[in-house]
């Protein structure tokens, strides 16, 4: 049976109402029953408290709070209505059944406003629990983002922390990488380290100072280190230290100092002060620089320096000023005649006979004639004069403020100095001259160009007049517009070199035995194409380019262009030249310059590799003289080049004879035969047999002869009877633009 039904029937019994009891079908059961089964469902309850009604009573729940807050309620109010009821019924106030509908809508009513009640209580406590959610909420999210900036800032102090444990270690091992280095500085370098108080006093050990000084740390500690200064030193260096002291400055000195060994160094000294917080000085730190080799090398180069300036201006072999300062000299010299109408004088020297010298007995006799004569010179002149060497046997002499006719009487004495004069060089003994240019040196004199020039012309002049005499430069003298005239060729050939204004012709040398020889033989002549249509002929610009050193360059230009010239027209018909003129023979002028040249070998080998020119069709001339007057280098040369595989010639051959005995020592392959006695040979009997002569010798020696200035056929008859191979000259052909057939 439900437990409410048991009480619904205990309290039918408690009231008295039967019909209490009959309403719920409850009558047959007695009232013990009812009370038993109440009392046993209320020990049921309270038997499981965790797992019944009272567990739900008895939360801290909104549930519990409900329950305790209505249970009351339900049981009281019930009560009390009931029992008002039972009293209406017995009052006779209402029957049975009304009493049981009041009893239900009361209760109906009491329960709706019991609902009503808590359901507004439960709304104002979800609300509140709605608002309690809010404002955790709200302080939830506080606390997080309280958290999270925490968090925040407790990592960006981590990281600080961890960055100052980094820096801090970083210092820590800089520091000690710094006392390594240090440590291993001063062991390594060359510098001497060291560390000093605030007053100078050396502190602490010091292995570098003690390694160099040899002093120990009882004797440099406090002021030890003193000792090993020079003492010529020990005063300044401490007036240095203490101004860098007193002003806290850098300590930059350089002193003596001594070393282990007893010898002074020459130190540069550095210190710098270290400062304490408070700006005072806590220790010098310096170091001391071994300068000894470096101011041996300073001294070595102002010695250097002073030995290239004298060098600069001297003559390394003689001593005498050379013609750079000479020319200052004279510069000077011009400007104070016409500053001051001061006369002075100019001498230009060139030695007589010093080719022969050097020639014969080899450079250093020429080295030695020429510290001689310059010796001889300087006890001559006066000490206000200047004299300096130009260049190889050349000489100049400024008197100054000296009259004419006074600079005459001196260059003449000097001349007859000179003219006594005699060098010995081992068994040799040699007489030497000189040739004088005089030139009067005034206020109506011009530039330095000019005056130079008219030297220079005046000097000539004496050489050409026959030498070992003085000539006086007059500008009316026609020797030197000779001269003058020699040295306008200077730039002109200089030009021509420089824009390629020579030209080549070539002119045939005919076999005068058919059966001779199948080839053909050519000499390459030189022009000068001065204008378009104007060609100047070698004999007029030869000599200037001889007297002012440009015929070794004029040389090598006539043998770098027909080199050039011929392994073109090879490439061009696509045969090389060995093929095409293996007979061929084209003969080549050479001047004495070239065979003085000691690098013409060497340039003649770098045509040859240049050009695929064989050298077997190349025949090179020089003329007799030059080959007497160079016979050791004209014997040597012409071993070379025929060593080469070239051919040799010895023009001229007659003009300077005076024995056939030195063609023994020239391996020559052509004589040509002076073109002087060819011309005449039909009617001077002397010329023919000259003739004769010369090409009897040349044939009984081997040598092949050539004739020279045949300009008919009577000398053509002539000279075919006598036998001569070859013959050359404008009966034969005229010389014609270089090409190549």
């Amino acid at each position: 049976m439900p437990a409410w039904l048991g009480s619904m029937t205990l309290i039918g019994y408690a009231y008295g109402v039967t019909d209490l009891i009959g309403i719920v079908f409850l009558a047959m059961m007695a009232l013990h029953t009812a009370v038993t089964f109440i009392i046993l469902s209320i020990g049921i309850v309270l038997a499981a408290p965790n797992h019944t009604l009272v567990q739900i009573i008895l939360a801290d729940t909104v549930g519990g709070v409900t329950a305790r807050r209505l249970l009351p309620s339900t049981i009281i109010i019930p009560l009390v209505l009931g029992w008002l009821c039972l009293q209406g019924q017995k009052t006779g106030l209402f029957g049975t059944e009304f009493g049981v509908a009041l009893l239900v809508l009361s209760n109906i009513i009491t329960f709706a406003v019991l609902v009503w009640w808590n359901a507004r209580i439960l709304n104002q406590m979800d609300r509140k629990r709605k608002q309690a959610e809010l404002t955790v909420l709200k302080a939830y999210d506080d606390l997080e983002n309280r958290v999270s900036e925490r968090t925040e800032e407790l990592e960006v102090t981590n990281v600080l922390l961890q960055a100052e444990i980094i820096v801090r270690n970083l210092a820590e091992e800089a520091l000690r990488h710094s006392e390594e280095r240090y440590r291993s500085l001063t062991l390594a370098t060359t510098q001497i380290i060291w560390t000093n108080s605030a007053d100078g006093r050396m502190i602490g050990e010091q292995p570098s100072w003690s390694t160099f000084t040899g002093q120990t740390y009882e004797k440099y500690q406090n002021f030890g280190w003193s000792a090993t200064i020079h003492p010529e030193d020990v005063e300044p260096t401490l007036a240095c230290w203490n101004k860098a002291v007193s002003t806290q400055s850098l300590y930059e000195m350089e002193h003596r100092l001594c070393r282990h060994d007893g010898e002074y160094r020459d130190c540069s000294v550095r210190a710098a002060p270290v400062l304490d917080a408070d700006g005072s000085i806590r220790e010098w730190v310096g170091a001391h620089t071994d300068i000894t080799e470096r101011k041996r090398a300073e001294v070595a180069l102002r010695e250097s320096e002073q030995r290239l300036a004298w060098q600069s201006r001297h003559d390394g072999l003689t001593g005498l000023i050379n013609r750079w300062e000479f020319e200052q000299g004279l510069e000077q010299t011009l400007h104070s005649a016409k500053t001051h109408n001061q006369q002075h004088s100019l001498c230009f020297l060139d030695l007589d006979q010093f080719k022969i010298v050097n020639d014969t007995c080899g450079h250093a006799a020429g080295d030695e004639l020429l510290r001689q004569v310059t010796a001889l010179l300087q006890k001559q002149v006066r000490a206000t004069d200047t004299l300096a060497r130009l260049g190889g046997d050349e000489f100049g002499l400024l008197l100054n403020q000296c009259p004419l006719s006074q600079s005459l009487r001196i260059a003449n004495a000097l001349r007859q100095s000179l003219q006594e004069f005699r060098f010995s060089w081992q068994d040799k003994t040699f007489t030497i001259g000189v040739s004088i240019g005089l030139v009067s040196i005034n206020a109506d004199s011009l530039d330095l160009s000019n005056v130079l020039s008219a030297a220079d012309m005046a000097c000539y002049a004496a050489k050409n007049a026959g030498r070992n005499r003085v000539h006086l430069y007059q500008a009316d003298d026609q020797d030197l517009a000779i001269r003058h005239g020699q040295m306008q060729w200077i730039s002109r050939l200089t030009k021509a070199l420089q824009f390629n204004s020579f030209c080549l012709y070539y002119q045939p040398i005919v076999p005068l035995a058919p059966a001779e020889s199948q080839g053909k033989h050519y000499e390459v002549l030189l022009r000068l194409q001065d204008e378009p249509s104007k060609l100047v002929p070698p004999m007029a610009f030869i000599p200037a380019a001889e007297r002012y050193n440009l015929m070794h360059l004029i040389d090598r230009w006539v043998i770098s262009t027909f080199f050039a010239s011929l392994d073109q027209h090879c490439q061009e018909t696509g045969s090389s030249c060995l093929e095409l003129y293996c007979s061929n023979m084209y003969a080549i002028n050479l001047s004495g310059a070239s065979i003085n040249d000691e690098s013409f070998i060497d340039f003649l080998e770098q045509q040859f590799s240049l050009y695929s020119v064989p050298p077997q069709v190349i025949c090179f001339e020089i003329t007799e003289t030059i080959a007497i007057t160079n016979l050791s280098k004209a014997g040597k040369l012409i071993s070379k080049l025929k060593q080469l595989g070239c051919r040799f010639a010895l023009d001229d051959f007659g003009s300077g004879m005076s024995s056939f005995a030195y063609l023994k020592n020239l391996p020559v392959d052509y004589l040509k035969i002076d073109g002087e006695f060819i011309k005449d040979i039909v009617e001077d009997p002397m010329d023919l047999a000259l003739t004769q002569a010369i090409n009897q010798v040349g044939h009984a020696m081997g040598i092949q002869t050539i004739a020279e200035f045949v300009e008919n056929d009577n000398i053509l008859k002539k000279i075919t009877a006598l036998g001569i191979d070859y013959a050359q000259g404008y009966g034969i052909a005229k010389p014609q633009p270089l090409q190549f057939n």
